[in-house]
């Protein structure tokens, strides 16, 4: 980055946002990985394909589930919700990994 040489507190804000995305960025590929990878333990024990929906994760970790999310108003906002919580759970992580990694790759050549 070209604030490198500056050392102002600009650019530390800078490289201290960029280092949390980046962290969240690893959480998240790792959690999706670590998703993917539990299903095919199970997979290869059992023989059988356990879908994990991402409302189920939720739920896992005792979190409110896609019932949750039922306003009477912002109806579209909610079914784009469920409809999310009803995908496999690794795809939604890494897809929001994959995402965030653009975002940042975008930022980091500026």
């Amino acid at each position: 980055m070209a604030c490198c040489s500056k050392r102002s507190l600009l650019c530390r804000k800078q490289h201290s946002a960029y280092w949390r995305l980046t962290q969240l960025l690893t959480h998240l590929t790792g959690r999706g990985l670590g998703i993917f990878g539990y299903q095919v333990f199970l997979w290869a024990r059992q023989g059988a394909w356990i879908p994990i929906s991402f409302g189920r994760f939720f739920t896992y970790l005792g979190l409110p589930s896609a019932s949750f999310f039922s306003p009477k108003n912002w109806i579209g906002l909610a079914k784009a919700v469920q409809m999310i919580f009803h995908l496999p759970a690794a795809l939604v992580f890494l897809m929001v990994s994959f995402v965030l990694a653009a975002v940042l790759g975008f930022f980091h050549r500026r």
